[in-house]
């Protein structure tokens, strides 16, 4: 038996296991006779069936082979199964006609398929099939391949007459596509369409302006590769926008005024709630637009992440006559001071804001406790201040405040906290809390003893200690005083964790349901790889490893490359790590490696790097420096 067959078996059997599949009955065994040395022999009873758990099919998870997956659709294990998420898992074509073809699946509810590899033909076939009937939500995003006659097949089925959800974003649009989708007919429950890319224009423009399909849809997401101002005000007239209530638009020709002043005089967008301006490219002079703009009073949801803000737009957003009943605001990266949220602070009209995203803006000490002292802002249920120079001061005001009592996800990072932030964190019950966030804050070991006493720590899923200068000592006391068996991804980057530290994540983490683990930046060497992966204990969760800038060589490179326990792993960064040619090779000649889709190694001297990713059919992209993950 070849050693990569016996990996494919092991690795099958591992993350069967691991996920809790069910899998086909076996066939009851014989009754075992045990031979005694006197008299009759003796018969033991057989087993009784373990009992099969049913699971949603997801490789983002699950992160099985081409061939386990063609062997799991054609199992029993299929069964029933409705929601399926294929994104990034290289099945291409062939992966979608097994679904087509498993006598298992009847009946799809939503399929996710981005960057999948499809083609024309596979998406014709999956789209005429009566195994999507009762199909809600579809995605095939980012699909370059598919063209006209399989965008086509999707406005013209009958059988998706049930659709509610589609994403065709990054395909190979054109106006035929686009006349065919906005007038289909056979689409009228669809009620969320998101479509664009490079091939969007001011053709495709005007097939929308005309159009009089899809009368159920209400969120709209459009991404130009360009277009007029002209071509925008038609497509804001149209009576395409009757219904919708949410509209995104990416790629603004004139910084976005064009688009504000489309809304105003508009008489097709009387519904609409919530206004997506992200992404860059939107003026100052855009925000201050819309300000002055009668369609702000309708917006309940609006973002401005990472456009041209600043305090004196925000202002003019507060003080205008127009302003709605906001219960969502946007404003990562929005260029804000201290100045800008006191006034936000000081707004009676924000009483209904729920969610508030002030991320990469200055807003320090200063703005944190004017939101902590604020009146208006009792009905936040999430406040996000990840990088945003917030110190002790200011974080224990907005814990006192209670402004953090309902969040799932604690986004801290980035700020000036110490060790008084910490225990107060220990001191206040957060019981809904399953990611904390505490990179870059330069904690360091002092830290662990308050950290220890939080009583809601062991209840997290996700943790994020990343640049805090910890050491072997203190992640070793962490872990042994919390229980984190709930606990699935683990990012500690650029700290100081060397074999110790390998020792003891092994211990804690090996063989449960750990499938993420950021080690980069640390002092692991080869020694720390040996800890940690080459014993016989498995991490059959594990699909995500980054141990790049360790100094780990060719012999740590060496551990990961032999070890079968890591046949799971989807994306895997050994960059950076003083790895040679000879290391490089042996790494690509591994027959354990065939599910990675990302992967970071170095180049070598001669420009080698994309040889050795040539032996990894399923990669989908590759890198050789940290900052391209």
């Amino acid at each position: 038996m070849s050693s990569v067959f016996r990996a494919l078996c092991l690795t099958t059997m591992m993350t069967l296991a691991a996920l809790g599949c069910k899998t086909a009955p076996e066939p009851t065994p014989p009754p075992e006779v045990v031979e005694e040395p006197a008299d009759e022999p003796v018969v033991k009873p057989a087993p009784a069936p373990k009992p099969t758990v049913e699971i949603p099919l997801d490789p983002e998870r699950a992160n099985l082979s081409r061939i386990q997956w063609v062997a799991f659709l054609s199992s029993e294990a299929a069964a029933g199964m409705k929601h399926m998420n294929f994104d990034h898992a290289g099945l291409g074509s062939v992966g979608l006609y097994e679904i087509l073809r498993s006598e298992h699946i009847t009946s799809i509810e939503s399929l996710s398929y981005r960057a999948g590899g499809l083609t024309d033909s596979a998406l014709s076939e999956l789209v005429k099939s009566s195994k999507v009937e009762d199909l809600v939500e579809l995605d095939v995003s980012e699909n370059y391949e598919l063209s006209e006659r399989g965008l086509t097949a999707i406005a013209t089925s009958p059988q998706l007459a049930s659709l509610r959800v589609l994403d065709i974003r990054d395909t190979d649009m054109n106006s035929e596509v686009c006349g065919a989708l906005f007038n289909s007919k056979t689409l009228a429950r669809l009620e969320s369409l998101s479509v664009g890319g490079y091939f969007l224009d001011e053709e495709c423009a005007r097939e929308i302006s005309s159009a009089d399909g899809l009368p159920a849809l209400k969120r709209l997401h459009l991404s130009w590769r360009s277009i007029s101002e002209a071509a925008l005000l038609d497509v804001i007239e149209s009576p395409i926008m009757k219904n919708v209530e949410s509209l995104r638009v990416e790629h603004h020709p004139d910084g976005g005024r064009a688009l504000i002043a489309a809304l105003e005089v508009s008489p097709n967008v009387k519904n609409l709630k919530a206004l997506d301006l992200s992404g860059g490219g939107v003026s100052k002079d855009a925000i201050m637009a819309l300000a002055s703009s009668p369609a702000l009073a309708r917006i309940e949801q609006l973002d401005l992440d990472h456009a041209s803000v600043g305090d004196e737009a925000l202002i003019a957003l507060l003080d205008s006559r127009h302003l709605g009943k906001l219960e969502r605001v946007e404003l990562t990266g929005a260029m804000l001071t201290p100045r800008g949220i006191e006034r936000l602070a000081s707004e009676p009209k924000l009483a209904s804001l729920k969610h508030l995203d002030l991320s990469l803006n200055a807003i320090g000490d200063r703005g944190a406790r004017a939101l902590a002292a604020s009146p208006h802002l009792g009905a936040l249920e999430v406040l996000v201040v990840s990088n945003s120079a917030v110190g002790d001061v200011g974080f224990l005001a907005l814990l006192d405040a209670g402004k953090f009592d309902r969040q799932e996800h604690l986004s801290l990072s980035g700020n000036q906290l110490g060790i008084s932030s910490i225990e107060a964190l220990a001191a206040r019950e957060l019981p809904h809390v399953k990611t904390l966030d505490l990179s870059s804050n330069k904690l360091g070991d002092v830290s662990i003893d308050a950290m220890v006493k939080i009583p809601w720590l062991g209840n997290l899923e996700q943790l994020l200690f990343g640049g805090n200068n910890l050491t072997d000592a203190g992640l070793v006391r962490l872990l042994d005083r919390v229980d984190f068996s709930n606990l699935r991804s683990l990012r500690a980057p650029y700290n100081r964790l060397g074999v110790d530290s390998a020792r003891a994540l092994r211990a804690e983490f090996a063989g449960k349901k750990l499938d993420e683990l950021w080690l980069s930046g640390n002092e692991l060497g080869p020694d720390g790889v040996r800890a940690l992966f080459s014993q016989e204990q498995a991490w059959p969760a594990l699909v995500v490893l980054r141990i790049g800038e360790n100094a780990i060589g060719d012999q740590g490179a060496g551990v990961i490359a032999e070890s079968p326990m890591l046949a799971q792993l989807r994306k895997l960064d050994i960059s950076q790590n003083d790895i040679s040619e000879d290391g490089l090779f042996a790494f690509a000649r591994s027959p354990y490696h065939y599910n990675l889709r990302v992967l970071g190694l170095d180049q070598g001297e001669h420009g080698e790097f994309w040889y050795k990713i040539d032996r990894f059919p399923n990669v989908e992209r590759a890198f050789a420096r940290q900052g391209d993950w």
